[in-house]
């Protein structure tokens, strides 16, 4: 390697130290000043208690700790119980963050992890979805990554979600490439949070199994048996203190679903309609996955981003930290509508993008994180997006009448 070489490549590792520095000192300036953090503080002080003190994480007394730092007293009848509820072997990524004493200081570091995170989920993303925006909707993209209402809050209140979209996309680029057994691996990362990423999980494993691809799910499988030997090498027993965290917090009720918000707007009609709308996407859900059996990935990916939009609506109680997932969905929307109509799909992908951004008026103004107006935009724009352009998305343009309007529209 030539000395000029060698100057670039130093030149560019310097820049980078210097960008991760900068980074992860403006993420611990907000973890100073912001509340919040709430959904890492749990997870922090479990693994932090479990290195220094070898104090279960899932039991009372440590959910009174984090009930006292949150509340400043133990948690009150109606309060949400900040039980610990992921598993021992995803808590164990938590221990570099554990070993801090200082949950500020943890915090910054476990949001700068986030926000690199979230840079891999806005290219992954392009990836996977063969999305090639221009330079300005790039920007407004990676904007909208960076600082919309759906990754900037959850960034802010520790989401592990942000990491189970990276996982879920890393799964879906190892397995068009060809490799399984990595695919597998990052599955097994994604064993938490059921309520967002359960159902795209089952769908994976069905089509895997109607490819006869069986490495992935025993890989799968074999990371899950040595994690879980792991773990109870670390801590015996831990299973039924977490099924009951598990329970304690699904009792608090944390959490909406389209059903609560059709009984505020119909009292009298509202739960029939939230249990027609879950019945009628489980139908929905049940005959795309029959048809993306055997089917190529462009098929499967649009499916496995359907399911993504379908799971917040089908009356499972969560929030929009949880909608970090659904950044794939939208880069495919943006993908097929740019590739069948592109200068209107570059100038409709802007224009949303913007719309997106300007939720965070609405959340200025007093709307919580549970209110319809924050919660059903993004998965009912997707869901109707996704079948407007079914068509086009399962099937790449074929006929001469196909490239003839593309080339017209450019």
């Amino acid at each position: 390697m030539d000395r000029k070489r060698i100057a670039r490549v130093v030149f560019f590792v310097i820049i980078f130290a210097a960008f991760l520095g900068g980074l992860a000192w403006a993420n611990i300036s907000l973890a100073r000043h912001l509340p919040g953090g709430d959904e890492f503080l749990v997870p922090w002080l479990g693994a932090h208690n479990f290195l220094t003190e070898q104090a279960n994480p899932y039991s009372a007394d440590a959910a009174r700790e984090a009930q006292t730092m949150i509340y400043g007293h133990p948690a009150r009848e109606g309060e949400y119980p900040y039980r610990l509820d992921i598993p021992f072997h995803i808590l164990l990524f938590f221990f570099p963050f554990g070993v801090i004493g200082n949950f500020t200081l943890a915090r910054g570091l476990w949001m700068l992890a986030s926000v690199v995170a979230l840079l891999g989920v806005a290219f992954m993303s392009l990836w996977l979805a063969e999305w090639k925006p221009s330079r300005v909707v790039f920007a407004l993209f990676l904007v909208f990554i960076l600082l919309g209402l759906y990754s900037l809050y959850p960034l802010i209140e520790g989401s592990t979600t942000i990491f189970l979209a990276l996982f879920f996309m890393g799964a879906l680029l190892a397995l068009r490439a060809g490799m399984d057994g990595l695919a597998g691996m990052l599955l097994a990362l994604t064993t938490y949070k059921w309520e967002v990423g359960g159902l795209f999980m089952l769908f994976v494993l069905v089509w895997l199994v109607s490819h006869r691809r069986w490495r992935a799910p025993l890989v799968l499988l074999m990371s899950l048996v040595v994690l879980s030997a792991v773990t109870i090498i670390l801590l015996p027993g831990w299973l039924l203190p977490f099924a009951g965290s598990v329970v304690a917090n699904h009792r608090a009720g944390y959490g909406t679903t389209p059903g609560a918000m059709f009984r505020v707007w119909w009292p009298e009609y509202g739960s029939k309609l939230g249990w027609a709308l879950t019945l009628t996407l489980l139908v929905v859900l049940f005959l795309e996955w029959r048809a993306a059996r055997g089917r190529e990935f462009r098929h499967f990916l649009w499916v496995a981003c359907l399911t993504l939009t379908v799971t917040p609506l089908l009356g499972i109680p969560t929030t929009i930290t949880g909608f970090t997932v659904l950044f794939l969905p939208l880069a495919l929307v943006f993908a097929v509508a740019g590739e069948r109509w592109p200068r209107a799909g570059r100038w409709g992908a802007g224009l949303l993008l913007l719309a997106l951004l300007g939720l965070w008026d609405i959340f200025w103004r007093g709307a919580d994180v549970l209110d319809a107006a924050l919660f059903l935009p993004l998965p009912v724009f997707l869901l109707i997006a996704l079948y407007w352009l079914r068509w086009w998305a399962i099937r790449p343009p074929r006929t001469w009448l196909d490239q003839i309007a593309v080339h017209i529209d450019r």
